[in-house]
């Protein structure tokens, strides 16, 4: 089978709770949040289960979880890439770009993707990614409501490789 989208449900947050510490984990060398119990705070997952506009998502390779996504509806055929996680053990095989390409088609509109400045790979997978599912998108330098310098994608999926 191949790699596929499977929505979380409210008996799986458990099993997505410790998959969003490996990504907290990882995303730490970016944001320098520290963690001195070993547990890192994500104050919205439960917002994924009791909000209509949030949708979390295994990225399953056959019945293997690799990773997960976040998204959330901004309005009207708008969405945000919240989180995008793919396991360590997973990457470079083409899992991530295969769950975005499903994710565009799913959820077809505007899109606002944001990563880390600091975090090179990140945005060097997603300028690739967008490239290849739009013809155009805008990019801008934002801080987040930490202070870290972020980079800011938006553009449309109306038809995959269609402009806005």
């Amino acid at each position: 089978m191949p790699v596929y989208l499977q929505p979380v449900v409210a008996s799986q947050k458990d099993v997505l709770g410790r998959y969003l510490q490996l990504y907290l984990y990882d995303y730490a060398v970016f944001n320098g949040n520290k963690s001195q119990d070993g547990f890192f705070n994500y104050p919205w997952l439960e917002n994924y289960f009791v909000e209509e506009d949030r949708h979390p998502f295994f990225i399953m390779n056959e019945e293997e979880i690799v990773g997960f996504v976040f998204v959330k509806t901004l309005g009207e055929k708008h969405y945000q890439m919240s989180e995008f996680f793919i396991m360590n053990t997973f990457r470079k095989q083409g899992f991530g770009k295969k769950a975005a390409e499903l994710l565009f088609q799913k959820f077809q509109g505007k899109w606002s993707i944001s990563q880390e400045a600091s975090n090179a790979v990140a945005v060097s997978f997603w300028h690739a990614i967008i490239s290849l599912n739009t013809d155009a998108y805008q990019e801008k330098e934002m801080l987040s409501d930490h202070g870290e310098k972020r980079i800011e994608q938006t553009f449309c999926t109306t038809t995959v490789k269609q402009a806005c």
